[in-house]
């Protein structure tokens, strides 16, 4: 009848394969059923699923080895991203400077909704995507956040459908655990 709280902050990067023999969805033959492959992405609970803001599918590629001329052009638009990524933190900064939070990721719901502004296709799609994929609301809020930081790195005031479509398409295991 104790409660115990240990605040902190974390980065979780996990991974996981898209089914026990890990090649469903290449080019490489899958050997799994479908029951497995179900039964293998259902030991990822909802209320976990929930807690992760990005699920994202990384296809696999092809080895492939590149000249130092590529990787000078990867180095540049590394560094251009860089720069994108300031100054969407600064956007960030600025807005929620009264509550003294500086990131989308750390405001409270209540603030998030007042400092998401959207469109009407953008708030359309949004409540859709939530019933077509069953979101909870933690996943929806997530939705929300990363919708509005895709904003913010587009310099856009207000949230728009196209910002919603990405925040959504990073909802990968919510579309497929079911």
């Amino acid at each position: 009848r104790q409660r115990a709280r240990f605040p902190c902050r974390f980065i979780l990067v996990a991974s996981m394969n898209p089914c026990p023999c890990g090649y469903v969805g290449s080019e490489t033959r899958c050997t799994c059923t479908e029951h497995q492959i179900q039964k293998y992405r259902h030991r990822l609970s909802g209320p976990l699923l929930d807690r992760i803001d990005i699920q994202a599918e990384v296809p696999r590629r092809k080895y492939v080895v590149t000249s130092s001329e590529q990787n000078h052009g990867i180095c540049l638009s590394t560094a251009l991203l860089k720069e994108k990524v300031i100054r969407a933190r600064e956007r960030q900064s600025n807005r929620y400077k009264a509550c003294r939070i500086k990131l989308n990721a750390d405001v409270s719901v209540r603030v998030l909704k007042r400092a998401v502004a959207m469109t009407t296709a953008a708030r359309t799609l949004l409540v859709e995507s939530v019933d077509v994929l069953g979101l909870s609301a933690r996943a929806a809020d997530k939705v929300q956040r990363i919708a509005r930081t895709a904003a913010d790195l587009a310099e856009r005031e207000r949230v728009e459908d196209q910002d919603i479509a990405e925040a959504v398409s990073y909802r990968i295991l919510d579309r497929r655990i079911d």
